[in-house]
């Protein structure tokens, strides 16, 4: 019986076509019919597609951090059947992506492909344990803490001096109001009172809105910034999203011109 050409398939899956069909013929089962499903089990790529569509887009806002994710480490295993993987090679990916980008980066994405194996048990898709479910996440040590108050003039001077207007206003209103970074880069000119000098924000983190107070500075930011608006969101974006995604890079040229280290902003 032949199980495939290679490269059309792997090595891997070669071993784990060849494991089911023993199993099968063990039992006294059909060989051909194992080789039939087996052909016909989802990928990986096919079930970070469902993954994405069934459930990041629908339920977290971040979605496309999984999308980046799935896009820098996982394409090359993208065609490989589920039953395929062997916890070992989630440990061996894990232990890799911790070595070569760093403990945080390896922690997202085993939570990550956790979350995947999860759904693929829930929709049907997997009848067997989740392989990540053993492998245990590196321990994280913050490095980053927030402003202190005698930094605070040091900051803002260097914020004043920012040459991109939209990243000094980006931070600026961070700062005044406290909202979650998210929310602040997707905030919207139909949220915005400037009667009631509030923001109303119809979905949170928590699923839950929220109402935040403006006070008369962010109110003079969103003003100079309503004069020129051309997009529905505060701070418009070039990606998919159509709001500004990551302000990293202005937040290091802001805090490394005011001489902090570590620092962020909530």
């Amino acid at each position: 019986m032949t199980l495939g050409r290679f490269p059309d398939i792997s090595v891997e899956q070669a071993r784990s076509m060849a494991t089911e069909v023993n199993a099968t013929i063990a039992k006294g089962d059909n060989p051909a019919e194992a080789m039939r499903k087996f052909r016909n089990e989802p990928t990986l790529g096919d079930l970070f597609l469902d993954y994405l569509e069934r459930h990041a887009k629908v339920h977290k806002k971040s979605w496309m951090e999984d999308q980046k994710q799935f896009d820098r480490y996982m394409t090359k295993f993208a065609s490989r059947t589920l039953s395929s993987f062997q916890p070992s090679d989630f440990q061996r990916l894990h232990h890799r992506v911790g070595e070569e980008h760093g403990v945080y980066a390896a922690n997202r994405l085993l939570s990550l492909l956790r979350a995947m194996f999860n759904r693929a048990k829930d929709w049907g898709l997997w009848n067997k344990d989740n392989p990540t479910q053993g492998i245990k996440k590196f321990k994280e040590k913050s490095r980053d803490r927030f402003l202190q108050s005698d930094e605070l003039p040091k900051f803002f001077q260097a914020l004043q001096n920012e040459n991109n207007e939209t990243m000094r206003d980006y931070f600026l209103i961070s700062l005044l109001t406290g909202a979650r970074r998210a929310n602040v880069l997707s905030m919207r000119w139909a949220e915005i009172s400037f009667e009631r000098s509030e923001w109303r924000i119809e979905e949170t983190k928590s699923g839950e809105p929220q109402t935040i107070p403006l006070t008369p500075e962010v109110i003079n930011v969103l003003q100079e910034r309503k004069k020129l608006a051309d997009s529905v969101f505060v701070f418009p974006g070039k990606g998919e999203s159509g709001h500004m995604v990551e302000p990293k890079f202005g937040w290091k040229r802001i805090i490394n011109r005011a001489g902090l280290k570590d620092v962020r902003i909530h």
